[in-house]
């Protein structure tokens, strides 16, 4: 039986690692393997190599494999492994991973209707103006090596939906009740670091979730908002219109720990 080929990592003056960073949170690098054997086909697939889809390092989660190249046979193989960020590849998504959980962020450009000007008068019916809006949205994204519970999901909306246990039931968006912690930024080299959404200000709109080669990627999707409450007219205690604005609560509250890790 044929001795399996191996690879060592080198980091010579021939062959030294690199790491670039490309744009604001885009990075790409490359490291060179020496293999021990005059066979392309063999160096490729020598025992030691990264495999597509590692990581260059904890500091670096998004920074992954995309190719291994061999070269320079003197005569042994050195293979070039190149990394790069999603960032740094137009903007696509991560290889699947069990375990990485990262934000997405956006803005989407919308037109709205408004009832009230800036100082609470109402407009008249049938006059209200159309202003142009940007709605921050945040997409909590967990790769993970099982499916999402159901019974989980659904345990989350009986809470504020009692007696009413069938999912197509299940229809209203709801609001974070506590403080919502969502993960990293896509592209943070900084694991830990996370931002805090106040109590009431997001707004679960959707859960998705599809298997990818074995991992399961599955989405959170919010809306941020200072306030998801609906103005309406205030009214006093005879029920009549009054000066002002009244804040109505539309959306249920919902306790959304607990989704991701």
């Amino acid at each position: 039986m044929a001795d399996e080929v191996t690879a060592t990592f080198e980091d010579t003056a021939d062959h030294s690692q690199e790491l670039r960073r490309d744009g604001v949170n885009g990075y790409r690098g490359r490291r060179w393997y020496l293999t021990d054997t005059t066979i392309v086909d063999e160096a490729v697939c020598a025992l030691g190599l990264p495999s597509h889809g590692d990581a260059w390092s904890d500091a670096f989660p998004d920074l992954r494999v995309i190719s291994l190249q061999p070269s320079n046979p003197d005569p042994y193989y050195h293979v070039a492994v190149d990394y790069e960020t999603p960032q740094r590849q137009g903007g696509g998504a991560p290889l699947p991973t069990p375990g990485l959980l990262y934000t997405e962020y956006r803005f989407d450009q919308t037109s709205d209707r408004i009832a009230y000007d800036l100082a609470g008068r109402a407009f008249p019916d049938g006059q209200e103006p159309t202003v142009e809006t940007f709605l921050p949205r945040a997409d909590v994204v967990h790769h993970r090596d099982t499916p999402l519970p159901l019974a989980q999901l659904l345990g989350v909306f009986d809470a504020f939906f009692p007696g009413q246990g069938e999912p197509e039931q299940v229809t209203r968006a709801v609001v974070n009740a506590s403080p919502l912690v969502l993960p990293r930024r896509l592209g943070d080299p900084d694991t830990a670091r996370t931002e805090t959404i106040g109590a009431g200000k997001a707004l679960l709109v959707g859960i998705t979730s599809r298997d990818e080669a074995g991992v399961f990627i599955a989405r959170f999707s919010f809306k941020l908002s200072q306030d998801w409450r609906y103005p309406v007219r205030a009214e006093g205690p005879d029920g009549q219109p009054v000066t002002g604005v009244a804040l109505a609560e539309i959306y249920p509250e919902a306790d959304l720990s607990g989704l991701w890790p």
